[in-house]
């Protein structure tokens, strides 16, 4: 499941630390949630994903 949810929130893999700990994490109700939002808050998606998802709505509205 840490593989996955760095696969499509960041685009990368986890490093072994961050699968480890994202693992553990995901044991305790309510913690899946609230990882994808600190993903999603964090400075690698705003710097290295989402331009790229950006661009991507872009094009795909817009047919260009």
């Amino acid at each position: 499941m840490a593989d996955s949810l760095y696969r499509v929130v960041l685009g990368r893999r986890p490093t072994a630390i961050e699968k480890h700990v994202t693992a553990a994490r995901l044991q305790i109700p309510t913690q899946f949630e609230a990882r994808i939002s600190e993903m999603l808050h964090s400075e690698e998606f705003q710097i290295m994903a989402l331009p790229g998802i950006t661009v991507d709505a872009i094009h795909n509205w817009s047919g260009k």
